[in-house]
C-alpha cells in the first residue's frame, strides 16, 4: 500500500511538471483592419464675383442756349440809363438779383408778360407789347393788351367823326432793359412792331443761371430802350416811330414801372 502510495504522487508530481514545462498556445492572429483609401476631393474652384455692371453714366442735359437779341440793339424811340440807387450794388451782387429787381418793378406795373435774351455779357429783359396814348399812358384794361384798334362801335359820334377827320393812330410800345458792361452803338437795324413781337415769343421766360451768376460790377450799366409803334388801321401794320414824342423817363413813369423800381428795398 505504501508504494502505490509512492508511485500514485510520484506520477501526479510528473504530471504537473509537464503541464508546466507544455508551450503556450499562440495568441490568434487578427488581420489589421485598414480604412478604406479615399482619394482627397480636389479643392473647390475659386470663383472670383461677377463683376458689377458698370452703371451708365447720368448725363446732365445741357440747358439750351438763351436765344440772343440783336447787338447792336435796333435804334430806341427813346431810352434812360436805370439810376444805380434802383439796382443791388455791392461785390455780392450779381445779375440775377438785378433781374429779379427789374422783374418785380414790372409785376408791379401789371405786365403780364415779359422774357430774357442774351446780350454780349448780360442779358434783355423784354416787355409785352401794350397799346397805349399818344403821351405813353397804358391803354385801360383789357385794351392794354390788344393789338387791335378800339373798335368804332365803342366810340361816341363825336370820337368817331373825331377819329375820321384826324386819322387818329393807335400808339404801342415794347420796353426793352438792357443790362451789360460792353459799350453799344446806335447803328443797329431799324426794327418793326411783327420783329418785336418775336422778342418775348423766343425769349425765355427766366434768366439763365450761367448768366445770373455774373458779377453786377460797376462797369455794368442798365439801359431802358423803349420801342414805340403807331398803326392807322386794324388792316395795317404798326410803323415804328424813330423819335418818341414822350421821353424815356416818362414812358417808364406812367407806365407804372419807375414806381415800384425807385422804392427797391
Amino acid at each position: 500500500m505504501g508504494f502505490i502510495r509512492t508511485l500514485s504522487l510520484v506520477l501526479l508530481v510528473a504530471l504537473i511538471g509537464g503541464c508546466s514545462e507544455r508551450e503556450p498556445a499562440p495568441a490568434p492572429v487578427t488581420e489589421p483592419v485598414t480604412e478604406p483609401v479615399t482619394e482627397p476631393k480636389p479643392p473647390m474652384p475659386v470663383t472670383k464675383p461677377a463683376p458689377k455692371p458698370n452703371p451708365m453714366p447720368v448725363t446732365k442735359p445741357k440747358p439750351a442756349p438763351m436765344p440772343a437779341f440783336p447787338w447792336p440793339p435796333p435804334p430806341a424811340s427813346a431810352e434812360t440809363i436805370i439810376a444805380q440807387n434802383w439796382l443791388p450794388s455791392g461785390p455780392e451782387a450779381r445779375l440775377a438779383e438785378v433781374a429779379d429787381t427789374l422783374e418785380r418793378a414790372l409785376i408791379a406795373a401789371k405786365y403780364r408778360k415779359y422774357a430774357y435774351l442774351s446780350v454780349p455779357n448780360g442779358f434783355a429783359l423784354v416787355s409785352e407789347m401794350e397799346q397805349i396814348g399818344s403821351d405813353g399812358t397804358p391803354s385801360p384794361e383789357p385794351a392794354r393788351w390788344s393789338a387791335d384798334l378800339p373798335p368804332i362801335d365803342n366810340m361816341t359820334l363825336v370820337e368817331f367823326i373825331k377819329a375820321l377827320v384826324n386819322a387818329q393812330p393807335g400808339y404801342y410800345r415794347v420796353i426793352v432793359f438792357i443790362v451789360t458792361d460792353q459799350p453799344r452803338s446806335r447803328n443797329g437795324e431799324a426794327t418793326t412792331g411783327k420783329q418785336a413781337e418775336t422778342w418775348l415769343r423766343e425769349g425765355f421766360d427766366r434768366l439763365s443761371p450761367a448768366i445770373g451768376e455774373l458779377p453786377y460790377g460797376s462797369r455794368y450799366r442798365t439801359t431802358a430802350l423803349v420801342y414805340e409803334f403807331k398803326k392807322i388801321s386794324n388792316d395795317t401794320s404798326a410803323v415804328f416811330l424813330e423819335e418818341s414824342p414822350t421821353h424815356a423817363d416818362k414812358h417808364l413813369e406812367r407806365s407804372g414801372i419807375s414806381g415800384p423800381l425807385s422804392r427797391r428795398p
